[in-house]
């Protein structure tokens, strides 16, 4: 018994040290380690849960859906024979709401699909509006117009098989490949060598079934923590494991945060993750809702990937540091945002800093320079007074020195001790 067990920890040690995709994978066909596997602390760089794609450090693994097609179906239909959703017997999109496994979580909200007849009628519509349009078309248009016209001519094809019930799918498997990814490789990766590998599975016919096995076996059933430095969630419904422990996040990144089911995310990360390191999120434009949601204004650090363009959108934020990319937002609208800041009196230490502001600075400068608060100012910078303790620094910071454009500004409250007025 007591060699056992030592037989146990030693391999518990060798397992921590293993390259994660690598131990993954070992433990995922190697049943006889696996419950070391689960036992023994794992620690991800990164990991990207997708609808039908998982990245683990610096590894993609994605799953497709390979489907047969009856003889007499349309070419352009037999040409889809590898989808990276799902689909069903007459080969239309399954909406990942419409299947929901015990421990699948709702990310985002749900993308309504076109109802069937709506969908039909258009398309008809399309086909018969097709002589009048031949006749309006340029020559050098016309070799795309009707790819165009036989597509659509093939999707009539699929609804009339659904609509009498003729299945066109004869059979359905799935296939699961693994590469480098593309995009964010570790820097310790790059000149690593790796030969993607591509394994088939007759008996797992859907991308959901598929994607709950691999999570449930990658990181389901696990007996201690693990954590994950950044985790990036593209998936609307999450296929997650239904026992073991949840990963210890530092660092969240997420689609646009008007469709996030903020109170799930408490189901996808571990208690202690929060409050998180970084929050990075899109937001839209027109989003009319209110980020006071505590895992938003506790994150140490907020990163808007696709930034709102009206300045007053950032009167919602609550946060104390918050970094911004690239903005459409103009001399005016900055200015007002400046002047809310005086008014709202944030405490000190917030800092916003917005990347590679798209105009020239000196004027908005100049025009600082006037206002009545004016405390100090230099070339790049000026200092305004908000109250009696407390101050706000506005400073550009040029990548060129061509006019400072574009840059970044940075708008940060400071304490006025050491600040002669």
């Amino acid at each position: 018994m007591a060699s056992r067990e030592m037989l146990f920890a030693n391999m518990k040690v060798v397992i921590e040290y293993l390259e994660s995709n690598f131990r993954l994978q070992l433990s995922s066909r190697l049943p006889p380690i696996r419950v070391a596997e689960k036992s023994t602390p794992l620690r991800l760089k990164r990991l990207v849960l997708g609808q039908s794609m998982i990245t683990v450090d610096s590894i993609s693994y994605k799953m497709k859906q390979l489907k047969e097609y009856n003889e007499d179906v349309p070419l352009l239909i037999k040409k889809q024979h590898e989808l990276a959703h799902d689909a069903d017997h007459y080969g239309f999109r399954i909406s990942p709401y419409d299947i929901l496994l015990d421990g699948d979580l709702k990310i985002y909200g749900p993308h309504k699909l076109k109802p069937f007849e709506e969908d039909e009628k258009e398309l008809k519509e399309m086909l018969e509006a097709v002589p009048e349009l031949v006749a309006q078309i340029e020559e050098w248009e016309r070799k795309d117009f009707f790819r165009t016209v036989e597509l659509l001519k093939s999707k009539l094809v699929q609804h009339e098989y659904k609509r009498t019930n003729r299945k066109i799918v004869t059979s359905s498997s799935l296939e699961l490949s693994t590469s480098r990814c593309q995009s964010r490789v570790l820097k310790e990766d790059r000149q690593k060598p790796y030969n993607g590998t591509t394994e088939r599975f007759p008996n797992v016919p859907t991308i959901y079934e598929g994607m709950k096995k691999l999570l449930e076996g990658f990181f389901g059933n696990r007996k201690v923590a693990w954590k994950v430095d950044l985790l990036e969630l593209r998936t609307s419904v999450l296929r997650w494991f239904n026992s073991g422990t949840l990963p210890i996040v530092s660092n969240l990144s997420m689609q646009p945060i008007d469709k996030v089911n903020m109170d799930v995310i408490n189901s996808v990360l571990h208690k202690s993750s929060f409050p998180l390191k970084t929050l990075e999120f899109t937001v839209k434009n027109n989003y009319a809702g209110n980020f006071d949601h505590s895992i938003i204004t506790t994150s140490e650090l907020l990163k808007i990937a696709d930034p709102f363009e009206c300045g007053t959108q950032h009167h919602k934020l609550r946060n104390s540091r918050v970094e911004i990319p690239k903005m459409n937002i103009d001399i005016v609208d900055l200015e007002r945002w400046i002047v809310h800041w005086l008014r709202s009196r944030r405490p000190i230490g917030t800092i916003y800093t917005y990347k590679e502001v798209d105009f020239v600075p000196s004027y908005l400068l100049e025009k600082l320079r006037k206002r009545p608060e004016l405390i100090e100012a230099t070339e790049k910078s000026v200092t305004l007074k908000i109250n009696e303790t407390s101050a706000l620094h506005v400073y550009f910071e040029s990548k060129s020195d061509r006019n400072w454009r574009p840059g970044t500004a940075e708008i940060s409250v400071i304490a006025r001790e050491n600040i002669e007025d």
